[in-house]
């Protein structure tokens, strides 16, 4: 449990570092920064490639766990649970 909290803390700090880095104040610019393709879907795939950009920034690794925790955060924001988030779904569910 506390390792899968500690997944869930370094995601949050990982965008919020993103944030901070870009200066970036809002989830619609998050958002499209996650959509690598920029065809308005974001896919586990392209948040657990954004999820590993950030953390290859900072000096922690992410552990075993933390794919686990991706999706854990990633199914979220998929309120359909279709596979895919929207723009809405992500504003939505950003905290």
């Amino acid at each position: 449990m506390k390792m899968l909290q500690k997944s869930s803390l370094l995601i949050a700090f990982a965008l919020v570092g993103f944030m901070a880095n870009a200066q970036q104040t809002n989830p619609e610019d998050l958002y499209k920064a996650m959509d690598l393709n920029s065809d308005g879907e974001l896919t586990l795939t392209e948040y657990s490639a954004f999820i590993a950009q950030s953390w290859n920034m900072g000096e922690e690794q992410p552990s075993e766990s933390a794919g686990s925790s991706i999706i854990t955060e990633f199914k979220k924001f998929d309120e359909n649970e279709d596979g895919i988030v929207t723009v809405e779904e992500f504003v939505a569910n950003y905290e």
